[in-house]
């Protein structure tokens, strides 16, 4: 069952590329890092805490750092989009 799970995953990441840009979904991939870590503390009662809550604060800023620059940088090939349609 776990196997179908991934592929399901995977498919809907392909799926999610189709429809926005790759530079704003594979950020968003590496947030499974995020939730593995979250589980890893938890049910796992793993240790490091503070390394591990520091590494997915710098996953979670990085992830934000590269939406807002693509974000900036859709608006401007919208535009350039248009111009070249003139």
């Amino acid at each position: 069952m776990l196997f179908r799970r991934a592929e399901l995953g995977y498919i809907l990441v392909l799926f999610a590329m189709r429809l926005a840009p790759v530079s704003r979904v594979a950020p968003m991939r590496e947030m499974s890092m995020i939730v593995g870590m979250y589980f890893g503390a938890r049910l796992l009662k793993g240790g490091q805490t503070l390394r591990r809550v520091l590494g997915s604060l710098c996953i979670a800023i990085g992830v934000g750092v590269l939406a807002l620059g693509g974000l900036s940088r859709i608006g401007d090939e919208a535009q350039s989009d248009k111009s070249q349609l003139q």
